[in-house]
């Protein structure tokens, strides 16, 4: 699984966003990271979708979260990739192979 990982961060894609930019602030200066929009599940059934990226040995997802006051914030997950089950990384469809349906719906042709 780690291999895996690590493979999966250094093909992703370039990103910018707030959880990215959150887990910038966070690392140390010298450091140059890769982030990946995925989702995780753990051995122990615990799911998370955000951004992964390293954390020394560990791995970090930073996740959008809600405090029970409403306050919006960004919850890190640290874990080892002995932890993880699965890995999930969506890729887009190109826009002809997706069309509406009347209830709104898409039907993605040759499926």
């Amino acid at each position: 699984m780690n291999k895996l990982l690590a493979t999966l961060l250094a093909n992703a894609p370039e990103i910018d966003n707030p959880v990215v930019k959150s887990l910038r602030a966070d690392a140390p200066v010298d450091e140059n990271r890769r982030y990946l929009d995925c989702q995780v599940v753990l051995k122990s059934g615990y799911q998370m979708a955000g951004v992964l990226t390293t954390h020394g040995a560990m791995f970090v997802l930073g996740a959008i979260a809600q405090t029970p006051d409403k306050r919006v914030l960004v919850a890190y997950h640290y874990f080892t990739a002995d932890d993880v089950e699965t890995v999930v990384v969506g890729k887009d469809l190109p826009d002809q192979l997706v069309k509406p349906v009347r209830n709104g719906g898409p039907i993605i042709l040759g499926h």
